[in-house]
């Protein structure tokens, strides 16, 4: 597919961004991670991710940041201030570059980009989605890293590029929809598509890492999962059970919830009123044992009927042959 031109220089800020994921009503081709934030606070040492549909002609922007969440200034590997090249300054031989693949990693394929700086001193750089990504709906792992003169990485900085169904996409040459959920449909079937649903804490309980995360963790668990079907063995680009995959998105988001409550709870009692917000685990994790056991039952069923389909075959005149072993 032709891809869009660049747009501008984007937000400068320390965080890019404010959450919406866009960078700004200029640059409605640049998106940005959707920093979680907690109690007011940005979680900027959160894993990030990107939410981008299908076909859509778009580029990523964010700042690279060290583990402590600090972002790295590149004026000190040679980068100006503001320019449009990877490449440093001639002192010095750091590049930058980006490798995209699938995140369950079922999928080899890797996809190379060079991002450009945007503003250095801030780390925050850009870089256009491959159009093979663009076009084929999945979850990705973006990584960006800082090279040597030989072109070996010495820092990398990753997050989640969740690329989801969109109408623009000709599917006249697929039969099956395959590729994960609308995050729009996983927060609606959780009660979390609005901030103000959460009462307590007025803020999504569940951010876009979480749900890219989750998503990716599905997948896994049928592929692990006996009986190991080698024609049967899925990407996020390629799996095709919708209300398993859904299932187990949220089978996963609980989990996640079920360790922050039981790793958080603090009953406060103080002039006869008790503070007891996070007081959940039980909750959570009664949830998630129910949510579990009917996920299994819908992977070993689905398992099952996908093993004795693949024991049966037709030869010659028509007559069922079977397989064995």
């Amino acid at each position: 597919m032709a891809l869009c031109p660049a747009g501008g220089n984007g937000p400068t800020e320390a965080g890019p961004g404010d959450g919406s994921g866009v960078a700004g009503p200029d640059e409605l081709d640049v998106r940005v991670p959707e920093i979680d934030t907690q109690y007011g606070e940005k979680l900027w040492r959160q894993k990030r991710a990107i939410l981008i549909d299908q076909a859509m002609c778009v580029y990523i922007q964010l700042a690279m940041r060290d583990r402590s969440g600090q972002n790295i200034d590149l004026t000190h590997y040679g980068f100006s201030g503001s320019e449009s090249s990877s490449s440093s300054s001639a002192s010095t031989t750091t590049t930058l570059g980006a490798r995209w693949r699938e995140s369950s990693l079922v999928d080899k394929d890797l996809y190379q980009t060079t991002p450009t700086v945007i503003d250095a001193e801030a780390g925050i750089i850009k870089s256009i989605v491959p159009s093979q990504i663009a076009d084929k709906t999945g979850i990705y792992l973006a990584q960006f890293a800082l090279l040597n003169d030989e072109d070996c990485p010495f820092f990398m900085d990753d997050c989640y590029v969740y690329n989801q169904h969109s109408a623009w996409y000709d599917t006249s040459e697929t039969t099956t929809q395959v590729g994960p959920p609308l995050v729009d449909d996983v927060r609606l079937s959780l009660r979390d598509s609005d901030p103000q649903l959460n009462e307590l804490i007025s803020e999504y309980d569940f951010d876009l890492g979480e749900i890219a995360y989750a998503a990716t963790r599905t997948i896994q668990y049928w592929n692990d999962q006996p009986p190991t079907i080698t024609r049967a063995q899925y990407s996020t680009k390629t799996f095709p059970f919708r209300d398993i995959w859904l299932e187990g998105i949220q089978l996963y988001l609980f989990e996640l919830a079920e360790e922050h409550y039981r790793r958080n709870f603090f009953r406060v009692t103080a002039g006869g009123t008790v503070t007891d917000d996070k007081n959940k685990h039980r909750e959570y994790n009664a949830a998630w044992k129910e949510r579990f056991a009917r996920f299994k039952e819908l992977v070993m069923h689905r398992k099952a009927q996908i093993n004795i389909a693949g024991a049966w075959a037709t030869l010659g005149a028509g007559y069922p042959v079977r397989y064995y072993g």
